[in-house]
């Protein structure tokens, strides 16, 4: 739970232009924390469809998910955590983004989606082709195809 003070920051500044000044000094605080509250969000929409056990003719496999496999896969916010901190570090490193950054930009929704359909799908579909390698495999990817129950986060 330590590793959500990182958060701590975003959340002051937010709070701190919500109280004490007209309007947000810096936007991309609540844009960054809005965006890693919806993906924590939605993954925990498809953990707890995938958990429920009363679908057992959906299921590949009839049985819950054990201890060891919850134990393996703890960590599965560590990529929107560095996602967010990537994103901080991105508006800190280029102030000119904090001047106009409005909460909601329909071409730049827009633009967004079509970004994710064209750029980042394609590019990690191939990345994850190319940790099926020999080597990647063994040494570092094979965790993802451990588990021994399917669940949409683990590959398998």
């Amino acid at each position: 739970m330590a590793k959500y003070v990182m958060y701590g920051p975003l959340a002051a500044n937010v709070m701190y232009s919500w109280i004490y000044e007209d309007s947000y000094k810096h936007p991309w605080c609540v844009h960054i924390l809005i965006i890693c509250a919806l993906r924590g969000f939605m993954h925990q929409l498809w953990s707890s469809y995938n958990n429920m056990l009363f679908l057992g003719n959906c299921r590949i496999k009839q049985q819950g998910v054990e201890f060891k496999q919850i134990d393996n896969e703890w960590d599965w916010d560590n990529f929107i955590l560095l996602q967010g901190l990537l994103a901080t570090m991105a508006c800190l490193m280029f102030p000119s983004m904090d001047d106009e950054f409005p909460i909601w930009n329909t071409k730049g929704f827009i633009t967004l989606m079509l970004l994710h359909v064209m750029v980042s799908e394609p590019l990690y579909y191939w990345m994850h082709r190319f940790f099926h390698g020999r080597y990647l495999f063994t040494h570092y990817h094979s965790l993802h195809h451990s588990s021994s129950v399917p669940h949409p986060f683990t590959g398998r």
